[in-house]
């Protein structure tokens, strides 16, 4: 029981992780209504930032289309999503869960290959009987 407790525990720490380093892949904005609602997060959005403080598009400053990630909330206003987060929380939960339940499927039917030949005496060679091969002294 508190091995399961523990392992969610972990995943939720991973997504957490996954989550918040989604947040500073850029985004591609091409215009000054663009950057006054700038979308971050995947595989949802799930901050909305409003970046058009920014001197951006502007002369003497860098053109459209500009990379932007998530900045300081003291210097551009944002906020969250909480549905959208959620729902990116059952998103990759599932999906870490069908990966993890598809790796111990598949170590577990290795692990079934490997004794059934490792107790018939063929696991190293993939001959049944004596071993053909000279034993190293």
């Amino acid at each position: 029981m508190f091995g399961r407790v523990l392992s969610i525990m972990a995943t939720f720490l991973v997504i957490t992780v996954l989550l918040l380093f989604s947040l500073e892949i850029p985004v591609m904005v091409d215009n000054r209504a663009e950057l006054a609602q700038v979308n971050l997060g995947y595989p949802l959005h799930f901050v909305v930032q409003d970046n058009s403080r920014l001197a951006i598009g502007e002369p003497d400053s860098p053109p459209f289309p500009y990379p932007v990630d998530l900045m300081n909330p003291l210097n551009s206003s944002a906020r969250m999503l909480v549905a959208p987060l959620l729902v990116n929380y059952l998103i990759l939960y599932g999906t870490l869960s069908l990966l993890g339940r598809a790796f111990r499927h598949r170590n577990s039917s290795k692990r079934g290959w490997l004794s059934t030949h490792h107790a018939r005496g063929d696991a190293v060679t993939g001959f049944e009987g004596e071993n053909p091969l000279p034993e190293s002294k």
